[in-house]
């Protein structure tokens, strides 16, 4: 039996895809393969928006960076890797990586908020290329139950620093003067 094997296309090519494929549908790029997701549910965008914004009102007051949502990350542009996480922050020394409304680098932090469509492609696939790439904060949000994991990088992999439920305070170690409950957003 022969193995097939997907046509793997440049960075280039990803970036310059029609508007409309990158509007039906979130799509990113793995080592040069297009990986096509279903778009997010209102609950999921909501959470994402609601978050994103928590942490910019707080990097702008206290003027640590900048936080944006539904934002192509290239990782890698020779290997082909292009994520687009649900929220992404950069510390004020990172801003000059954003270059015509994308991030070229690594952010200090990434947000995936988890769907069942969604959950193995975050854990399994998303979040070792994030380590790869040594993106040094990562949080994970389940809607159902209602919780948020928060990792630090470390050479041997990522560790689990604190794990929340909805209603619990979350104080992230990258924001310490910030607190928040996942249910009042």
């Amino acid at each position: 039996m022969a193995v097939v094997k997907a046509r793997t296309i440049s960075t280039a090519d990803f970036l310059n895809l029609p508007e409309e494929v990158h509007q039906s549908a979130s799509v990113e790029l793995l080592y040069g393969e297009v990986i096509e997701m279903p778009k997010p549910s209102w609950e999921h965008n909501y959470l994402a928006s609601s978050l994103m914004a928590t942490i910019a009102r707080h990097a702008r007051k206290h003027r640590l960076g900048k936080a944006s949502t539904d934002c192509l990350v290239i990782l890698d542009q020779d290997s082909g890797v292009a994520l687009a996480p649900d929220v992404v922050y950069l510390s004020t020394e990172k801003l000059a990586q954003i270059q015509h409304g994308r991030v070229y680098g690594t952010p200090d932090l990434v947000v995936e908020v988890i769907s069942p469509s969604s959950e193995i492609h975050d854990r399994i696939h998303k979040l070792p290329i994030y380590h790869r790439y040594r993106v040094p904060w990562v949080w994970l949000i389940e809607l159902e139950p209602l919780h948020l994991e928060e990792y630090q990088w470390s050479e041997a992999g990522y560790i689990r620093v604190q794990a929340v439920a909805g209603d619990e305070p979350f104080t992230p170690r990258l924001f310490p003067r910030l607190t928040f409950k996942l249910s009042d957003l």
